[in-house]
């Protein structure tokens, strides 16, 4: 894996082998890292056919509203274009604060309105995230719970 870029707000790197996008956003997002982020990240999708994301939200606690407007006026319609038409999957972590992740799902889709094919799945942790978009972890079903009896050692 690659580190495309890094600043304090944010982290991409792209994993050429699974393909996939890891972008981490940290505290408040700037404008200019969200703007270099996908940027960088629509560079990426030139290398491949079918591109994942993983997005770590976990220490996410707002986007700068001009981030935001960007991301709505020019990646969706214009610098994006190429990527959301590539993209297959998106994973996310949840993150700790309730309003970054409203904000997030808000533009997470938008992005899955240009491509309905792309599958979006949020996750706690990370490992589980990335399992699932390069396919190594099939879902199961939770078997019920077994009522246990007054003397039953498990």
């Amino acid at each position: 894996m690659k580190t495309i870029y890094e600043a304090n707000d944010a982290i991409l790197e792209f994993d050429e082998e699974k393909t996939t996008l890891y972008i981490t956003w940290k505290g408040e997002v700037s404008e200019t890292s969200v703007i270099k982020v996908l940027s960088l990240a629509a560079k990426a999708s030139y290398l491949t056919d079918t591109i994942h994301w993983l997005i770590d939200r976990r220490q996410l606690e707002s986007y700068e509203a001009e981030a935001r407007i960007w991301v709505k006026n020019d990646f969706i319609d214009k610098v994006g274009k190429e990527l959301i038409k590539k993209t297959d999957k998106i994973a996310a972590v949840m993150s700790d604060s309730a309003m970054a992740q409203v904000s997030s799902n808000v533009l997470i889709d938008l992005i899955v309105e240009q491509n309905p094919n792309i599958a979006f799945k949020e996750f706690d942790m990370v490992l589980p995230a990335s399992n699932w978009l390069i396919g190594s972890v099939e879902e199961t079903k939770e078997e019920p719970k077994k009522k246990r009896g007054f003397f039953s050692r498990k």
